[in-house]
């Protein structure tokens, strides 16, 4: 279900986070529907055939896949937005279908399948859910794209003008002045040299200074970088005439996601108020929290026209005004490549203009956002069918059946084993992955000869806490007699295969295209 999205090594920032809480809620309200209800509806009676067992199994398959989607969305490098979206629309499929199919079965409530209509509704609930997930996925992937296409819009225009001005005035200066020297009618030839070179220094000023505009969204995030805010206040405020106080927070070591023209965005910012000397002369407040640092210009008088303050705060407009320079749209501009804003308020006879930046720091998480590539889940969740087929294999031949841990789910069928072990294996081997990852011992996943042996301290760890302990609470909660610890032989063999298999695939899993 993840779409496909261009993913760059970047800092993470802002209030991302590793684990976006509403893929949470997915997976927890899609697996309280499966085990509660789904299984209900699929195990109240027996089945009297093979082909019957497996019919029944495809629910539970069903509602594992959605589980499964809703933990990997969490931890994805998904943003929060994103994730927010896909959640909201799982919400509204789930009640949606909910509602319908209560209304549908409330004259069913006293007949044969009475007892089985709450299975029934939950699988209709979940059907609705990932009809909703679908949806969300598709709605947030486009409004992702359509923010892309307007910053990218926005830098042709301002591109266009850039050109059409700055550089075609200079080569026509230049062209005007070369022309006077060939044709020897040059009233100074040292001023028309100097006017030649003048035009020259310009042009390449101006080419230097579109860098930021002719590189795509895929090239911006790779550019991005911790870039300490201090340095940058300083370096900007060289470039301002007149007095310019700085107040506020103490920058320190902060560190914010931008690139080397963060010293650009600082300078167009602290240029919009006009110089004074005064009292009330501009300053600079600097604001700094867990996840943002604000840096705001403030002046007496209402110095922004709402023209600039429109393209500061919305973009460059598709008509070209006199009245606004380059500044306010290369600020605007900026501040979105960075993923921050700008604001402006007007109060008290003061304009205040607000810069928003996220704050990032040197040892954060790689990736477009704090998590896991969707690759990289995707493989992880390969890697955990495999490696629970090998496990299954095992138990199967050591102990008989896997019945026991379909037991988990109200089954005690093999086949609702293989389904419940299969999902163990495929939720664990992502945890493994993901952690992984994120974990000081990251390096181990460039080379087998070290994810290895700790893919087997993992395996024989869910054996001693999540087979021994966990487990045996769980049968020993559905009525099934289960001593503690339950720690057996075969169970040890089987998770430390298992473990020795997702350590071999955890390079390839992770491995950078």
């Amino acid at each position: 279900m993840f779409e496909e999205e261009a993913v760059v090594e970047i800092p993470s920032a802002g209030d991302e986070r590793v684990i976006k809480p509403s893929g949470l809620l997915i997976a927890v309200v899609a697996f309280l529907l499966t085990r509660f209800l789904v299984a209900d509806l699929i195990y109240t009676t027996a089945a009297p055939t093979l082909w019957m067992t497996a019919t029944r199994t495809v629910p539970l398959v069903f509602g594992f896949g959605v589980v499964l989607y809703g933990f990997n969305l969490a931890i994805s490098t998904y943003g929060r937005r994103y994730v927010r979206t896909v959640a909201g629309w799982f919400a509204v499929g789930c009640v949606f279908l909910a509602v319908t199919s209560l209304v549908a079965v409330t004259g069913a409530m006293g007949g044969p399948m009475g007892a089985r209509l709450g299975g029934v509704v939950a699988t209709m609930v979940l059907t609705g859910g990932a009809a909703g997930v679908v949806i969300g996925a598709r709605s947030a992937t486009a409004d992702r794209y359509r923010d892309e296409l307007e910053r990218q819009a926005d830098q042709v225009v301002l591109l266009d003008r850039k050109l059409r001005h700055e550089v075609l005035n200079s080569i026509t200066a230049v062209r005007g002045h070369a022309d006077l020297l060939a044709d020897g009618n040059a009233p100074d030839d040292d001023r028309s040299h100097a006017a030649i070179r003048s035009g020259i220094d310009r042009i390449e000023r101006t080419i230097e200074g579109l860098e930021f505009l002719i590189r795509s969204t895929r090239e911006t995030n790779a550019s991005l970088a911790p870039v300490p805010l201090g340095e940058a206040v300083a370096s900007a405020r060289g470039t301002v005439d007149g007095s310019l106080a700085v107040r506020g927070d103490d920058v320190g070591s902060v560190s914010v996601r931008a690139d080397s023209n963060l010293t650009t965005l600082l300078s167009e910012l602290f240029s919009l108020p006009p110089a004074s000397d005064g009292d009330d002369s501009m300053t600079v407040d600097v604001a700094i929290d867990a996840t943002t640092a604000t840096v705001a210009v403030e002046a007496p008088g209402s110095w922004l026209s709402d023209r600039e303050t429109d393209v500061l705060v919305d973009g460059v407009p598709e008509y070209e005004h006199n009245d606004v320079d380059y500044g306010a749209p290369i600020l605007h501009l900026l501040a979105a490549q960075y993923g921050g804003d700008v604001e402006v308020v007007r109060d008290a006879g003061r304009t205040r203009v607000a810069v928003r930046l996220l704050r990032t720091g040197e040892h954060a998480p790689p990736g477009n956002d704090p998590g896991v590539k969707p690759e990289t889940l995707r493989r992880s969740l390969v890697a955990g069918l495999v490696a629970g087929v090998a496990m299954g294999a095992v138990l199967e031949a050591t102990t008989g059946s896997l019945a026991v841990i379909g037991a988990l789910y109200g089954a005690d069928a093999s086949i609702s084993g293989w389904v419940a072990h299969l999902f163990h294996s495929a939720v664990f081997a992502t945890i493994f992955v993901a952690g992984l990852s994120a974990s000081p011992l990251s390096d181990a996943l460039g080379s087998p000869r070290r994810s290895v042996p700790l893919g087997i301290a993992y395996g024989f760890l869910l054996w001693l806490v999540a087979a021994g302990v966990v487990m045996g609470l769980w049968l020993n909660s559905v009525g099934i007699p289960t001593e503690l610890p339950n720690l057996t032989l075969p169970s040890l063999l089987g998770h430390v295969v298992w473990g020795c298999l997702v350590g071999v695939f955890a390079p390839l899993v992770a491995r950078d295209e």
